[in-house]
């Protein structure tokens, strides 16, 4: 019985990451604006499919991650690895299945639109359709850009498996209903983000997938897929190590979180959510709706991730919020700010970085956006900017007061909060950008330092940080 039970967890594992790879790779064929939300809903549907008989890990790198914390997680290195080589495994199978299903011209074509667009549309030799290679679409960007973004954002996909999946936040007799929602929506959060960098893989048996499918179609061996697989696990190294800063108390039988660790959260949090805000405004000229998806996404995670080691707070307006209706003592509202703060500066810093001369975003500039000089946040008058920000602040902190203070405990709160972000996001992001968080704004306005062209009006940060902290004000009352 006892083998019989390990090989339906292999099975499963198998099953899992190959509908995971076979989607990424059709999509990448597909050229699909809406690729991140169908990598996404394959594997959070996958994992609540199959979580409760293997655990639902589908990726190498978190297999082996749970192994690390084996005192935490109840996995051993033995399972981990067998996991991992049934991973790669089903990540072969799944990227010469892509390979082999895009490239047939079994039976001819089914009808004239097909012989021009689907069947037989990629030949084998054809070296230059986009998922025949791993790292930056078109070579956009240098390995530098490519290497930080896989390394940060691996490192999340395996902080928020390690947070939602095996700490028990909701008590020994609640069940975690998010933790699928959680892991899938990072692939939603980081493809919007660095996409376009490095083609956001986040998962060997991924990598290898794609390399494979690559290698059917241009008959080359890939030679990028083992310096991927290495970032891929440095950057799940650095999540253990971030995992056990944050949750320092489970490992030390502490009965609750100590203020370092907090402040981590609160660092960490911010650090996610602004950065992915400065990846996707930086690329302006991609899908919108795509980006503001990513955005809510990566503070919904986060959200769940972190929520009961701070609080989750990653917004001085929230905590400000908090402060007002006396649920968070004025030292400790004093020292989430300068965490949120400094974790928006770092990420500003990461996103010029990374994106090198193609930085040239502002919050508010002098120079006309449509010249293509500046990407510019704000693109209202001042009466719009403000009255944006302020009301979106105002339903933000408002929602935040109601699902994770007054309706606590529930399991919705992380969706609600970050669904804000998409609601105000789309409705007014035209006129203030927008931010509805401090942390953000500071982070675009001093991120203008970095533009390479264009004027930019500094100090405009203060404008938005007085209307979001009267909206946090507002829903305070």
């Amino acid at each position: 019985m006892a083998v019989k039970y390990k090989f339906r967890k292999l099975g499963a594992e198998f099953i899992g990451t190959f509908t995971l790879v076979f989607t990424a790779c059709n999509d990448n064929m597909a050229k699909s604006q809406m690729a991140s939300l169908s990598v996404a809903a394959s594997l959070m549907v996958m994992i609540y499919a199959l979580g409760s008989v293997s655990g639902g890990h589908f990726n190498p790198a978190v297999s082996l991650r749970l192994a690390e914390c084996s005192g935490h997680g109840d996995f051993p290195i033995g399972q981990a690895v067998v996991y991992a080589a049934t991973q790669l495994c089903a990540g072969l199978a799944a990227g010469f299945s892509s390979a082999l299903l895009w490239s047939s011209i079994v039976g001819g074509p089914s009808s004239t639109l097909a012989s021009n667009t689907t069947a037989g549309l990629v030949q084998a030799g054809n070296s230059s359709h986009p998922a025949v290679a791993l790292g930056s679409p078109g070579n956009a960007y240098g390995a530098g850009s490519i290497i930080g973004c896989e390394l940060i954002y691996t490192a999340l996909l395996v902080f928020v498996v390690l947070n939602v999946a095996t700490c028990g936040d909701e008590g020994k007799k609640e069940r975690n209903y998010y933790f699928g929602l959680s892991i899938g929506f990072v692939i939603v959060a980081g493809a919007s983000a660095i996409g376009s960098v490095s083609g956001c893989s986040l998962n060997p048996a991924v990598s290898f997938g794609v390399a494979a499918s690559g290698a059917a179609f241009a008959r080359k061996a890939p030679t990028s897929w083992m310096a991927f697989n290495f970032l891929l696990y440095a950057g799940s190294a650095a999540a253990v190590v971030l995992f056990m800063c944050c949750r320092r108390h489970l490992f030390d039988d502490e009965p609750r979180p100590s203020m370092a660790s907090k402040l981590m959260s609160e660092f960490l949090g911010t650090f996610v959510l602004v950065l992915t805000v400065c990846l996707v405004v930086v690329q302006a000229s991609a899908s919108p709706l795509d980006g503001v998806v990513g955005i809510a996404a990566s503070l919904m995670v986060m959200i769940y991730s972190l929520g009961a080691v701070s609080g989750a707070n990653f917004n001085p307006a929230v905590s400000v919020g908090l402060l007002l209706i006396g649920e968070l003592p004025c030292l400790d509202c004093v020292t989430y700010v300068l965490s949120q703060l400094l974790g928006g500066m770092v990420a500003v810093g990461s996103a010029a970085a990374i994106t090198g001369d193609r930085w040239r975003v502002v919050l508010v500039s002098d120079a006309d956006p449509r010249l293509g000089k500046v990407v510019q946040a704000g693109k209202g008058s001042w009466g719009s900017l403000v009255g944006s920000e302020l009301f979106c602040t105002f339903v933000l902190v408002f929602v935040v007061l109601n699902v994770a203070v007054r309706d606590a405990p529930n399991q919705y709160y992380g969706l609600a909060i970050g669904f804000v972000i998409l609601a105000g996001g789309v409705a007014v992001g035209g006129l203030s950008g927008g931010c509805f968080n401090p942390a953000v704004s500071f982070a675009l306005d001093f991120g203008g330092i970095f533009a390479v062209s264009g004027p930019n009006k500094f100090g405009t940060s203060l404008v938005y940080a007085v209307a979001e902290l009267a909206g946090a004000a507002l829903a305070a009352g």
